[in-house]
């Protein structure tokens, strides 16, 4: 009895010591999104002190230090336009620093015709395009505000770190401060798996799915193996090219 209640004891302790670390990472990641180097007020809290050398300022500055927590809050949902802004400045200066963003005159997209459009979903669309003449996919928000701009933020969050030979690829985003947020990514031109199945006379021989089942489970097991762990969450044959 004395055993299980020392048990007991040392698991709530464990449980109350878990809270509170976890606590203070998001009051830390708040603090550091309202004051720290990617907000507003970086001018004012990040100003350098005469001791401090230059790779030291430069870190200061470009914010080395931000947690998974913050880059949740960066990329996370926006409940009001100013937030939103000063989101978006916020992924401005990741962007620079991770060398993801791009510039405007460089992409060209189609018009919104029947070869422009690519596909389209709840609160964007995906547009046939060009960057520096190279085909492209080119995906920007239905709405010019907080619920379609979160929806590719929310993305951008995990597809800007993910380089995989079965997974569309990345090239970069546009990011202004007047809500405006575009993903430009790899052209994959060919049919979804289900038009490729549905139009063929015969069925896949066994090699050809065996095949495409080992490139869908290596790209998730890259997914999985990341940290934090990716869950794809819509995985079907029309998300399959």
């Amino acid at each position: 009895m004395e055993t299980g209640q020392r048990i007991e004891f040392l698991r709530l302790r464990l449980m109350k010591a878990d809270l509170t670390k976890e606590k203070v990472l998001r009051f830390e990641a708040e603090h550091e999104v309202i004051n720290g180097p990617y907000s507003k007020n970086a001018s004012k809290s990040n100003s350098s002190s005469p001791g401090q050398t230059t790779q030291e300022q430069s870190a200061v500055m470009t914010g080395d230090t931000a947690s998974m927590a913050t880059t949740a809050i960066i990329f996370g949902r926006s409940l009001t336009e100013e937030m939103l802004v000063l989101q978006l400045r916020s992924m401005t200066c990741i962007a620079e620093r991770e060398h993801w963003l791009l510039n405007a005159d460089h992409l060209e997209c189609y018009d919104l015709g029947s070869s422009g459009l690519l596909g389209q979903g709840s609160f964007g669309m995906v547009l046939r395009g060009k960057y520096l003449g190279v085909p492209v996919a080119v995906k920007v928000p239905k709405l010019a505000d907080c619920r379609g701009i979160s929806s590719l933020a929310n993305e951008l969050r995990v597809f800007r770190r993910l380089r995989h030979p079965y997974i569309v690829a990345f090239y970069g985003a546009l990011i202004a401060d007047n809500a405006d947020l575009v993903l430009v990514e790899e052209l994959v031109d060919g049919p979804s798996l289900l038009n490729f199945v549905l139009t063929r006379s015969s069925p896949l021989d066994a090699a050809t799915q065996r095949k495409v089942l080992l490139c869908i489970c290596s790209a998730l097991v890259y997914l999985h193996g990341q940290v934090p762990t990716v869950v794809h969450g819509d995985l079907g044959a029309n998300n399959v090219i």
